[in-house]
């Protein structure tokens, strides 16, 4: 679920319950504990021919980034030196997840091990081996596809349970009360969208060791089909720009490997 760009705020009112939290500059990590088809033996093959109901699946733990799955690539592979997103998912997730449960979370700092930012030169405090992770998502597949979306409460409340963080969380309720001094008529969202700029971009990082501009904050309702949307800092926009124009500039989350692009086309993807 990418947030979409808050031109779209017209979409968001007064009256709209949603968490505002802290948007951050990683790349993207999926642990699911999914349903998998399973390796039948000779006699259950033989059985299933005959009409014999035999259970082709079991649940195991799938690794990911954005839409790529990551689970078991060789080390040296490409830009992936260090699969982290198997090395996280393993870390925080494995063994405890239930059956059909989806985390969708964001990687910071450096890969494991190694001096290689994440996201080049944003290191959120983390000192050169080390990352962190933070939880923004959670979904729930039932046994026939249905996907159920945790709310932003029961999110936080399952990360306890975990032991993960999540996102940093600026504000949760009506957006109308979040600024109380703002009217509700036909220019509370031009208001709306020029206090948060005021309060929350352009700023400095305060997570990060170095001196870099804070990314900015995503918005997300807590409604039946929950829809993301995103405020970035202009200061982050131009230093991401001046960054990719570098020659050694590599986006880790765009940095497929052919392995990588051999499971996209066979369709393992999220």
């Amino acid at each position: 679920m990418t947030p979409r760009n808050l031109q779209n705020l017209f979409r968001i009112s007064p009256n709209t319950v949603a968490s505002i939290s802290r948007k951050i500059h990683g790349t993207s990590g999926i642990c699911s504990k999914t349903k998998v088809l399973k390796k039948l033996k000779w006699y259950e093959k033989a059985l299933k021919k005959i009409g014999i109901n035999i259970v082709d699946f079991h649940y195991d733990y799938l690794y990911a980034s954005r839409n790529i799955i990551k689970n078991d690539l060789l080390n040296g592979t490409g830009f992936y030196s260090t699969n982290v997103w198997q090395h996280a998912g393993e870390k925080h997730f494995s063994g405890k997840l239930h059956n059909g449960e989806t985390v969708y979370f964001e990687i910071v700092g450096y890969l494991p091990d190694t001096q290689t930012f994440i996201q080049k030169p944003f290191d959120y405090g983390c000192l050169p081996g080390e990352y962190k992770i933070a939880v923004y998502r959670i979904t729930l597949t039932s046994d026939d596809g249905t996907v159920s979306e945790y709310s932003w409460n029961a999110m936080k409340e399952r990360c306890k349970e975990l032991d993960v963080p999540t996102v940093e969380e600026f504000y949760y309720g009506k957006l109308g009360d979040m600024y109380k001094d703002i009217a509700w008529d036909e220019n509370w969202n031009v208001n709306f969208l020029q206090r948060l700029q005021n309060e929350f971009l352009e700023g400095d990082c305060p997570l990060c060791r170095n001196k870099v501009p804070e990314e900015g904050i995503v918005i997300r309702p807590d409604t039946l089909y929950i829809e993301p949307y995103k405020l970035k800092s202009k200061r982050f926009i131009l230093k991401e720009s001046e960054l990719k124009e570098k020659e050694d500039f590599v986006d880790i989350e765009d940095g497929e490997s052919c392995e990588d692009k051999e499971r996209a086309l066979r369709g393992q993807r999220f």
